[in-house]
């Protein structure tokens, strides 16, 4: 079986969205290992550490242990406005692409914060045909709408609720880390029933 698990943060990074990332692969390894799945293959694909622009942390692009890949990709410098996270996602987005480019995966896993690495995984399960999984650690377009509420770029809050629902409904599973997300996830997709596992 093999495995893409897309995460826009992963350790050495820090910060719960890195954590989480890799409890997530250490689980799926555990589980394997428990399972007696044989020959399972994990492609991790990220990028270097960015997270704060004021900290730098050295890390591997390229590691292999085992069954397990880790990619991580470099991004532009940015300082979290967003124009600059815009920017970071693209170079990250472009750098998947040519990553899954001619691969073949049972299923893809993305575990997202902002919606687009979860539209992104929806977009890579598409072309792989594979069964995807999410784990949405936040309600972005929420988030959206009122960072924007004041803004001539409210209007975008409408293109990424479409967004949203379209990445959604790709999902064969989606997890949530708060039971508070629920009620959103109903209106949004109401034939997928998410399961809440928190940090």
């Amino acid at each position: 079986m093999r495995i893409l698990v897309l995460s826009f943060y992963y350790p050495p990074d820090i910060g719960p969205g890195p954590l989480r990332a890799k409890s997530i692969v250490d689980a799926l390894q555990v589980v394997s290992e428990q399972s007696g799945v044989k020959k399972l293959s994990i492609d991790v694909l990220t990028t270097l550490p960015n997270r704060y622009h004021s900290m730098t942390v050295d890390s591997l692009e390229y590691e292999q242990v085992g069954g397990l890949t880790i990619r991580r990709c470099a991004l532009p410098t940015h300082r979290s406005g967003m124009v600059d996270q815009s920017r970071a996602f693209v170079a990250y987005a472009r750098a998947v692409k040519r990553q899954v480019k001619d691969q073949a995966y049972d299923v893809v896993f993305a575990t997202s914060s902002r919606l687009m690495t979860a539209s992104l995984g929806a977009w890579v399960a598409s072309q792989s045909q594979a069964k995807l999984y999410l784990d949405i650690r936040d309600l972005f377009t929420d988030t959206l709408k009122d960072v924007l509420a004041k803004s001539p770029l409210r209007m975008l809050v409408l293109f990424f609720r479409w967004l949203e629902r379209w990445t959604f409904s790709k999902a064969n599973s989606i997890n949530v880390v708060s039971a508070g997300f629920l009620s959103h996830m109903q209106d949004v997709v109401p034939t997928i029933q998410p399961s809440v596992l928190t940090n």
